[in-house]
């Protein structure tokens, strides 16, 4: 049985951005950024959440920790470099919420 779900413990980077769609749905992009377990940053990850209420688009800011779950997905952008289209990963968020800083990954992944 395969499984596409991922849970992730991480910071906002940098300013979310709402997007308003067509039928009146909004989107919420933003991007999180993970540590390794030695420390190091990881590069961001892209995260879009369909439909979020208003609290959770007011709470969503450069630096605060949130706990994301989801599913890995494929988006078709145009590339900066060439303007071709190109695949990149996102996490299509299910789930969104503000965690305590006081969580850490060695506690992620003690517990």
């Amino acid at each position: 049985m395969d499984l596409n779900m991922v849970v992730l413990a991480g910071k906002v980077a940098g300013l979310p951005e709402v997007r308003n769609e067509d039928g009146g749905l909004r989107q919420l992009r933003f991007m999180v950024t993970v540590r390794a377990k030695d420390g190091h940053t990881m590069p961001t990850i892209p995260v879009h959440l369909w439909d979020p209420d208003r609290d959770l688009i007011d709470s969503v800011k450069p630096g605060i920790p949130v706990w994301v779950a989801g599913e890995i997905a494929m988006q078709r952008v145009r590339s900066d470099v060439h303007g071709e289209m190109i695949n990149i990963m996102t996490i299509k968020a299910l789930e969104v919420s503000m965690r305590p800083d006081t969580v850490t990954h060695r506690s992620i992944v003690d517990a």
